[in-house]
């Protein structure tokens, strides 16, 4: 009897597009951008096509689909920190460093 393969197509978690997203947000690109703290050129590009998101930012992005609300907050605490005045300004990737203060404290529990 052959052996059967788990259906893992069942089980897969789709990471959601960025385009669908932001039109379930109800948010331009650019609203999308500054929310996210994400360059819009990178938003743009992952919505035509000519590039995808990589691991960190897919994950990002599921997160974002699941509380929207809950993300934008610790980006906001992790600017707050690190005293970062305009989104992607100094080119620091919230994405891999969200939890953290300078010292090494999370943020909030409540939100982190």
């Amino acid at each position: 009897m052959p052996r059967q393969r788990p259906r893992r197509s069942l089980r897969a978690r789709r990471v959601p597009t960025v385009r669908a997203l932001r039109q379930k947000l109800n948010l331009t690109q650019e609203e999308f951008a500054k929310r996210f703290h994400l360059p819009l050129g990178t938003v743009r590009d992952w919505e035509q096509g000519a590039h995808r998101p990589d691991k960190a930012a897919q994950v990002l992005l599921t997160v974002i689909a699941k509380d929207p609300d809950a993300v934008a907050r610790a980006l906001e605490c992790y600017c707050r920190l690190h005293q970062i005045t305009a989104p992607g300004h100094d080119q620091i990737s919230p994405i891999r460093s969200l939890s953290l203060s300078p010292e090494g404290r999370a943020c909030s529990p409540a939100i982190l």
